[in-house]
């Protein structure tokens, strides 16, 4: 009886975070020693599942995102490195308004580096980025695999461009929208958790 019970609460965790609206939602899904604490948590949840997730990293956020955040790593180049540390200071601190942009410029910076093997003088990102992840389907490493395919959908949510001409209601989370100044709101806490998660997310593809 409890193997049943542990086999249907992998299963009830894989169909949840297979569900593309985190990623239409600027939502990374947890991945390995992360999902593993996921299975649990997310079991027998009654609230929607946006909110399970939020939940899951706002109550494990020492466990599951900073770590990663705080690793020395190169693909995060001066100053981007010691911005993270002060956007982290900030989110403690319930400055949200002020972490956005700077999350938005570390993400980039990231990218750059990821999709161009660090060569600081290349500017795209969006197709280097999608040609990272086809070398890794090729090398048949199905967790950097599907670490990357989350990334790529959750980036391509997150940056996608807005005609302003058209007059729409701002959409939320959105790099273009911010680096315009055309955000109308304020800024939240889920918002700056969800690119938190993500800098931790591409960190963590690689290796140093």
């Amino acid at each position: 009886m409890p193997d049943s019970i542990n086999m249907h609460k992998v299963m009830d965790a894989i169909l949840f975070v297979l569900d593309d609206q985190f990623s239409d939602n600027g939502w990374c899904v947890p991945e390995g020693d992360a999902f593993s604490m996921f299975i649990d948590y997310q079991y027998g949840y009654q609230k929607d599942k946006l909110t399970v997730l939020q939940s899951f990293y706002n109550d494990n956020f020492d466990e599951v995102v900073l770590p990663e955040l705080e690793r020395n790593s190169l693909i995060l180049v001066s100053p981007y490195d010691h911005m993270l540390v002060e956007v982290i200071q900030a989110y403690k601190l319930n400055l949200f308004n002020i972490c956005i942009p700077s999350l938005f410029s570390i993400i980039e910076s990231m990218l750059v580096f990821l999709a161009n093997d660090g060569d600081e003088s290349k500017v795209r990102y969006i197709s280097g980025f999608e040609k990272v992840l086809e070398v890794s389907m090729n090398t048949h490493n199905s967790e950097l695999t599907c670490k990357l395919a989350n990334i790529n959908k959750v980036i391509k949510s997150l940056f996608n461009k807005i005609d302003f001409d058209l007059n729409k209601p701002s959409v939320g989370l959105n790099r273009h929208e911010s680096a315009h100044g055309r955000k109308v709101g304020e800024y939240n806490k889920s918002d700056c958790l969800k690119l938190l998660v993500l800098v931790s997310a591409i960190k963590s593809c690689y290796n140093n």
